[in-house]
């Protein structure tokens, strides 16, 4: 076989072109920001910061051309390198424990070969989308796949574990329901951000599916116990219920923003955290991988925050049914907030227990034609927490 090496390997073409022509997109309007830099601010120093901004783009795309033209892995009988632009690194077959997929931050996971404890070379991350042949794979089956190694650990942990009845099957094929139904929650998770968020309508009913299904999920994981975590680790076998548990509170929190004026701060802090503390204990009860683990507490507690801000902030306006005081606002002003959200405010004078004024986010439903009149009304409720919240509407007519 030492005949047949060494072989080189570079990326798949389409990758590699794909990858190319985004990095000469790059460099060529990076270059072109940078001559026109001096056009973008009125400031010499926004002049200057603009440039190298554009500048720094530019390099970024000339090194992603020559990194995707440059990068080839050359494999010998016992040696494998990686080539790269300004790199060259090679390790011994003989010290390699073993390859894993790692994640990266952006792109596609890389292959990760993980050398021996008493080896002295470090890791070498190689791209996974390379045009290989069946004597690249003949020799990478050769090192042990240390995620298939730890999946299998994490499953015989499970298939062992006494808290699960049943047989090995049993609980085997209670695991495989049990990834479907935490698979299928995501995505129920996921399409319930999307309508409080974009479209939260009927409002109630999409409020309630949000407050429910994070504690449908806890249910799950009280009758299921360690065949569902929140968390899951690294190729824990284990289903993950991030999905169910946290986004609800997110999706949640968007409504809180966009849609209450809390008017005691200080007690809807206290309301907030009151539930966080018991949703969290609550969690520490059912769930056993957080018992063991302080760092997991801190997650969860973390994760069920927006959970716990959403959740008590429309509580005690939705659930209030009290009658509200009315108080006229003088309309000082108007603007409107564009970032990844608009705001639409109106400034408002002195009313009530209020004596400053203040910019309120009105919506734009009311800020058409509350900021063409001279005052409008603010709505003072008491609160089903007791905890007053306001709302700025027209007047009622004499």
């Amino acid at each position: 076989m030492n005949q047949d090496f060494p072989r080189v390997y570079r990326l798949r073409s389409g990758w590699r072109n794909t990858f190319a022509a985004l990095g000469a997109v790059f460099a060529v309007g990076g270059l072109v920001g940078a001559f026109f830099a001096p056009h973008m601010s009125e400031f010499f120093g926004g002049q200057v910061l603009m440039a190298v901004l554009m500048l720094g783009f530019a390099l970024m795309g000339v090194h992603t051309v020559f990194e995707m033209l440059r990068t080839r892995v050359v494999l010998n009988a016992e040696t494998i390198e990686l080539q790269g632009v300004f790199s060259k690194r090679s390790l011994w077959r003989t010290d390699i424990e073993g390859r894993r997929l790692s994640p990266m931050q952006y792109g596609p996971p890389v292959i990760r070969l993980e050398p021996r404890r008493e080896s002295l070379s470090r890791a070498m991350s190689m791209p996974q989308y390379l045009d290989t042949d069946a004597a690249f794979e003949a020799w990478m089956a050769t090192i042990p796949d240390l995620d298939a190694a730890e999946v299998g650990e994490s499953l015989d942990s499970l298939l062992d574990d006494p808290a699960i009845p049943g047989s090995r099957d049993e609980k085997l094929s209670d695991l495989v329901r049990a990834r479907k139904i935490a698979n299928w929650l995501t995505w129920v998770s996921l399409a319930l951000l999307f309508w409080l968020w974009i479209y939260p309508h009927p409002y109630d009913l999409a409020l309630v599916c949000a407050v429910v299904l994070p504690w449908a999920a806890v249910i799950l994981v009280a009758r299921g116990g360690p065949l569902y975590k929140f968390i899951p680790e690294r190729n824990d076998a284990a289903a993950g219920l991030f999905g169910p548990i946290a986004l609800p509170g997110f999706a949640l929190a968007i409504r809180a923003l966009f849609d209450t004026q809390v008017f005691d701060w200080q007690n809807m802090l206290l309301a907030i955290v009151a539930t966080l503390v018991v949703c969290t204990l609550i969690l520490w009860f059912v769930m056993s991988e957080l018992r063991d683990n302080a760092a997991s507490v801190a997650a969860i507690a973390f994760f069920m925050a927006p959970y716990a801000y959403g959740t008590a902030t429309l509580a005690n306006q939705q659930l209030d049914f009290s009658e509200p005081e009315h108080f006229e606002a003088k309309v000082m002003g108007s603007h409107i907030s564009r970032g990844k959200s608009t705001e639409y405010y109106l400034e408002l004078g002195p009313w009530g227990p209020r004596s400053e004024a203040e910019d309120v986010d009105v919506g734009r439903g009311f800020y058409e034609r509350g900021s063409r009149q001279d005052t409008v009304c603010v709505y003072l409720y008491r609160g089903a927490l007791g905890v007053r919240w306001f709302q700025v509407w027209d007047c009622p007519r004499s």
